[in-house]
């Protein structure tokens, strides 16, 4: 993907690579019972794409690291960047 033109938000949805199982993380900002979303963030000037947004983004909500991202779609608005991401979930958070 270029490198982004203007700032935007990415949002993620972490898939266990094993498992199928994903990640949702809670929104301190929204009460209970919405307080769920998937892991993401704003692309800050400094990250070099919309990639490195999501990957900064996954590690500072959850502190899993993608092995792929896939870019599969863009918001509405042009500036949201929609990613999915294989990542392998800690054994220890298994069931």
């Amino acid at each position: 993907m270029e490198k982004h033109s203007r700032l935007g938000g990415v949002i993620i949805v972490p898939i266990d690579d094993r498992t199928g199982g994903f990640v949702l993380v809670t929104d301190p900002s929204k009460s209970k019972p919405h307080y769920l979303k998937f892991p993401g963030g704003k692309i800050k000037p400094t990250d070099a794409s919309p990639e490195a947004a999501a990957a900064r983004e996954l590690w500072e909500e959850t502190t899993l690291v993608a092995k792929n991202l896939i870019h599969f779609g863009v918001g509405s608005n042009s500036t949201q960047y929609l990613f999915l991401a294989l990542v392998d979930f800690p054994t220890s958070n298994r069931p």
